[in-house]
């Protein structure tokens, strides 16, 4: 179950699994490899305990991507942008028992 992209490392070990985040802010990108590596833990019987760490010492995310969000030129498109967001950490909230 471990997978590796270049924003999200997946690692599972004695029924730990630790995501390493490659990127230190929040893009969509980001949220959507977070998520498919949530789908996979949920699915997995391989870990009872998730770790979640920045990728870089001493750092850890620091909110959304403001030059992305910036790039969203419409109401709509924002709206998509946050409510990916708010599903995937809702997923967060409840990936594990």
């Amino acid at each position: 179950m471990p997978g590796e992209s270049s924003r999200v490392l997946v690692e599972c070990s004695d029924r730990v699994a630790t995501i390493c985040f490659g990127e230190s802010t929040l893009t969509r990108g980001l949220l959507r490899e977070l998520d498919q590596a949530l789908r996979s833990l949920e699915r997995s019987p391989a870990a009872d305990v998730l770790i979640l760490r920045g990728g870089r010492p001493g750092r850890f995310l620091s909110g959304p991507s403001l030059n992305e969000y910036a790039g969203l030129t419409d109401d709509e498109s924002r709206r998509r942008f946050a409510l990916l967001g708010q599903t995937v950490f809702k997923r967060l909230e409840t990936s594990l028992p």
